[in-house]
């Protein structure tokens, strides 16, 4: 009896008619998270990438963002600003090779969370702001 349950079942797992099946969650590609850190139009259907919590960069997510930084040796100054949008500010100094990596981190984990971010580097400053994406659609 055992065995014949053990049987059907075996079948009914691994063939196509049903039984369990499991999905794999779809996370998006690297080129994906990049165009998307840089701004850049996917190539196909335009994919929803808005954050769920609406049109504002909460704090906690601004803080997830910045926690990404804390095997680097730079001193972040984040901060949320009135219009929903958050800023990230560090000096680079002459480290700036440190200093790109650190930022492409931060976008990519800023992406990762749903939102929208921008690298600006001046002669010593880096500054990374983030919005919330239908801020900017």
């Amino acid at each position: 009896m055992a065995d014949n349950y053990l049987e059907t079942r075996y079948e009914q797992v691994f063939s196509q008619k049903g039984g369990a099946r499991r999905s794999l969650p779809s996370k998006p590609s690297l080129e994906t998270l990049l165009s998307r850190c840089n701004g850049l139009p996917l190539k196909g259907p335009a994919e929803n990438i808005g954050a769920d919590s609406g049109t504002s960069v909460h704090r906690l997510q601004l803080e997830a963002v910045m926690r990404c930084a804390e095997y680097y040796d730079f001193n972040l100054d984040g901060h949320c600003c009135d219009n929903g949008s958050a800023c990230i500010c560090f000096e680079h100094g002459s480290r700036l090779f440190e200093a790109g990596a650190l930022a492409q981190v931060l976008a990519l984990k800023a992406t990762e969370l749903g939102l929208w971010a921008d690298v600006l580097v001046d002669e010593n400053l880096v500054t990374i702001s983030l919005w919330g994406s239908k801020n900017i659609l």
